[in-house]
């Protein structure tokens, strides 16, 4: 009999060991469920997370004065947890009168309680894209502004920034009401976007508000989607792949490189102490004891070890504080010295390959507060190059707010003997690095938006194309691809349908870099706003135009008001119901009449309009605003912007007006006119508004 009942433990014991540990699992939610959230009304508001296969979860919408059980529940609604312990309930969460706006309690119960308080009811949009859309307000507002900015009815969830290389069961973040406090770290763009519909409408706004700087539209879509398109498949595939294999690939290198650097005798050697100070805070003068005058960035020269230094000046504004130096990327292994004092570098084992816009080959060395004095500093940086290859290469390359571009000082401290033909041979190479992790594709719909889905939406607003603005035409089927993409995955989530889908608003690129006479030159950005302007063919989605809201010399225009305020437009008309207008001039048609070309428009806004050409331009705002000389190059003209061409022949700037609901564009230098361009540069000079007060989109006639 004993020895019956103890077997009987044991079984007992190793059937408790082995029994699935999560069968008392407590119910769980994302990180997006949490106080001060906004929820979508929708007669089918998604709520979801984990439990204990089996489990019931109960969801209970209540008022936030209801102190017990005895009041009726706005919303409830039972599930029981599947398989793989997942589990959603849609809350009926439509008509005002029967659920409003609140402040309510959300209670999920199942084995334990969650409650999460002071929940409203209103409209939720995702604001997504780069650097653009994360510009916070902080950035972008004036402090009168901030210091009014309290509204209980405006609330921000702000993603946690996170790549991963599959999709990530939660995306960390809090929900923030807007206050003078918490306002400063919204996207300017998004709050000013919600702060115009919430003042329209009178309901509460919610964004949620994932967004990265420096980012391609491949990391923002899914990895199946991308499969899904056999032109974008194979970069995309070798792309996630090269990075998946990284570690391996540099091991090999490393393994290859050190006996060859042995062999050929071009080790990196340390600096003796005498000859470092000299390299670092020793005079140093163009033609004298070795140094050259040399342009940066650019390339350098190789097979040897160098120095390039340059003062800096440090302006009592920025005097103790940190101050980060920073490279786009520099070719070869470097050491970075201010005042003598080494700020940063890389090693061997550190350096983690070559290739602009790759995995850390951009270099930000953070100089300390204790060490960043007001006035003139010296920084030296020491390049060992063994393989045939030094420069830097920068579109970053700034020390604070110091733009670092321009003449440095070049010396050699000792060049390596030449190779033998043997040597040259056996050379490993250079270590190609893979794409860094926030530009891998699907990198940031794993680890910043898949967690997301399917939470309620009313809608997309996206601002983003800098960084692929190089490749317009990849752009053409990339953009499409991502929206098809998002809105398949949030179909029949509250709002959404297969049939009618989300809607999805962006910006448009505004107008940058410098300003061109040359009516022939490189249309640059003019492509990539081509390719969003395009992407209009998609239904349920809207563009906001900001042709006349960039500066010259800030990819980052301080200035958000107006990239708010146009998605509000498109939201107002389309979603919400509002007459109206917005959108400026859009080109419809043209027809050739003889010597001259008219050209329709669509959304005339109550009337085309001439605006007055200002004598100066925006060149930035930051860190203080400066202005250049407007030169006119139609200057006879009432209208800017307009380029006309004949047959085979060049684009000429033309005469263009004003004509009722038309424009009549003409040149003398083109008789026979056969196409026509309207502010199709980077950062042309156009003036073309309606009388609603919105620019006309950039066009062109030809398909060139």
């Amino acid at each position: 009999m004993r020895f019956s009942r103890i077997v009987t433990l044991a079984l007992l014991l190793i059937t408790s060991a082995a029994a699935p540990r999560f069968a008392h699992a407590d119910v769980t939610l994302p990180s997006v469920f949490s106080d001060h959230m906004v929820l979508q009304r929708s007669a089918a508001t998604p709520v979801w997370g984990r439990a204990a296969p089996g489990e019931k979860i109960t969801i209970t919408l209540a008022p936030s004065a209801a102190a017990s059980s005895s009041v009726a529940p706005l919303a409830t609604a039972s599930t029981t947890a599947g398989a793989d312990g997942r589990w959603r309930i849609d809350l009926d969460l439509s008509g005002v009168a029967r659920v409003p706006a609140g402040p309510h309690r959300l209670v999920v119960k199942a084995a334990n309680t969650l409650d999460i308080s002071d929940v409203l009811v209103g409209e939720v949009w995702l604001a997504s894209g780069q650097s653009n859309m994360a510009r916070t307000m902080s950035a972008s507002a004036s402090k009168d502004e901030i210091a009014a900015s309290a509204n209980n009815s405006i609330r921000f969830f702000t993603a946690s920034r996170k790549t991963s290389p599959a999709p990530l069961a939660d995306v960390a973040g809090k929900w923030v009401v807007a206050a003078p406090g918490t306002t400063p770290g919204f996207s300017a763009v998004a709050y000013y976007f919600a702060r115009q519909l919430q003042a329209e409408l009178g309901v509460p706004f919610g964004v949620i508000h994932s967004s990265w700087g420096g980012t391609p539209v491949e990391a923002w879509t899914s990895l199946d989607a991308l499969k899904s398109d056999p032109a974008i498949s194979p970069a995309a595939t070798a792309q996630v792949t090269a990075f998946a294999d990284f570690p391996a690939t540099k091991a090999a290198w490393l393994a290859a490189l050190k006996p060859w650097l042995a062999a050929s005798q071009r080790e990196d050697r340390p600096t003796p102490p005498d000859a470092l100070a000299s390299f670092t805070t020793g005079s140093a003068t163009d033609g004298a004891d070795g140094w050259t005058k040399v342009r940066l960035a650019g390339k350098l020269p190789g097979e040897r070890i160098l120095w390039v230094r340059r003062d800096i000046t440090v302006p009592p504004a920025d005097a103790g504080k940190p101050l980060t130096i920073d490279i786009d990327e520099i070719v070869g292994i470097d050491t970075v010295y201010l005042d003598g004092k080494k700020i940063g570098g890389r090693t061997l084992e550190t350096f983690d390959g070559e290739g602009r816009s790759r995995l850390n080959s951009r270099r930000q060395y953070r100089v300390p507060a204790s060490d960043a004095t007001a006035g003139r500093h010296t920084l030296a940086i020491r390049i060992h190059a063994p393989l045939g290859e030094s420069g830097i290469n920068a579109g970053y390359f700034t020390a604070g707010s110091q733009k670092l571009f321009g003449d440095w000082l070049l010396k050699t401290e000792h060049a390596f003997a030449p190779l033998t033909p043997a040597a040259r041979a056996a050379s490993p190479g250079p270590l190609k690095a893979p794409l860094r992790p926030w530009n891998v594709p699907a990198s940031l719909y794993n680890g910043m938006i898949d967690a997301l889905v399917p939470y309620g939406l009313r809608g997309f607003i996206w601002y983003q194309g800098e960084n692929d603005a190089g490749n317009p035409l990849r752009y053409r089927a990339t953009f499409p691809l991502l929206i098809n993409d998002w809105r398949a995955r949030w179909a029949g989530s509250g709002l959404a349908t297969a049939a009618t889908p989300l809607s999805f608003y962006w910006c448009q690129l505004p107008n940058f870099q410098e300003k061109t006479d040359d009516p022939n030159a490189s249309p640059g950005w003019a492509g990539i706003r081509e390719a969003q302007t395009l992407t209009l063919k998609l239904p349920r989605t809207g563009q906001a135009v900001l042709i006349d809201a960039g500066e010259a010399g800030d990819v980052h225009p301080k200035s958000k008001h107006e990239a708010g305020a146009r998605l509000a437009a498109l939201a107002l008309a389309h979603d919400y119901g509002s007459p109206v207008e917005y959108s400026g001039p859009v080109y419809d048609a043209m027809t050739i009449e003889g010597p001259a070309i008219r050209v329709r428009f669509k959304h005339l806004g109550g009337g085309l309009v001439a605006r007055p050409v200002p004598a100066e331009y925006l060149y930035q705002s930051v860190p203080q605003r400066v202005t250049r000389p407007l030169k006119r190059n139609s200057p006879d003209s009432q209208l800017e912007g307009f380029l006309i061409r004949g047959a085979g022949g060049k684009w000429e700037w033309a005469d263009a007006r004003i004509d009722g609901e038309t424009v009549i564009v003409s040149s003398p230098r083109v008789p026979k006119p056969e196409a026509v361009r309207y502010a199709w540069f980077p950062n042309p000079t156009c003036n073309l508004y309606n009388a609603a007060g919105f620019p006309a989109c950039p066009f062109r006639t030809d398909t060139d």
